[in-house]
């Protein structure tokens, strides 16, 4: 899916009706899931790394706007020989995220879909130990997410769901060539409405 289908989707609720929003104007979600780098060749070994993030949501009770923000963490070790040694590489990457969301018009009583786009903040840091040395370098850059996803309830005012999200910045320099820092990442949500 390219981030152009994204604003294309987004661009066309727009102009749908009001979602039935339901319940408050609050959304509390916790994600699991897989981040994959775009640059797989400067990120390798550790190009798909486990996430986990926590994000908040709130607008106007009857209106499908929302303003969210998301803070979301991925972490990596891989290890390999080097010339004989072992050696362990560590990834890590906080993204925050901030920007309107939009649920979009329930296809089926109890889907919520969604779309959303921001403006993101990411650090990452790779931690490389060799034969008892530690050589850390860390990096941030601006750029943006887009994302949608799928809301299923399956209790009054508690969903579970779908969130597929891509984020784009700049390139990254940890230490030899830079990286680029996009990514996909696919998750599971658990989340609460009040």
């Amino acid at each position: 899916m390219k981030p152009v289908a994204v604003l294309l989707l987004v661009a066309a609720a727009c102009a749908a009706p009001p979602a039935d929003v339901g319940d408050g104007g609050e959304i509390v979600n916790a994600w699991i899931g897989l981040r994959r780098q775009d640059d797989f060749a400067g990120w390798a070994p550790n190009d798909d790394l486990p996430q986990a993030a926590l994000e908040y949501a709130a607008g106007p009770p009857d209106s499908p706007w929302r303003w969210d923000f998301f803070l979301a963490y991925a972490a990596d070790r891989s290890r390999r020989l080097v010339g004989g040694s072992r050696e362990n590489l560590d990834s890590h990457f906080v993204d925050l995220g901030l920007g309107p969301l939009l649920l979009l018009p329930a296809p089926v009583p109890g889907l919520r879909p969604y779309a959303g786009a921001g403006a993101a903040l990411l650090w990452m840091q790779a931690d490389r130990r060799a034969a008892g040395a530690v050589a850390t370098d860390q990096d941030a850059t601006f750029g943006g997410y887009l994302r949608a996803g799928l809301l299923a309830d399956f209790r009054p005012g508690e969903h579970i769901g779908l969130d597929l999200r891509w984020t784009g910045a700049g390139r990254a320099d940890l230490g030899g060539p830079s990286r680029g820092t996009g990514a996909w990442s696919l998750s599971l949500v658990f989340g609460y409405r009040f």
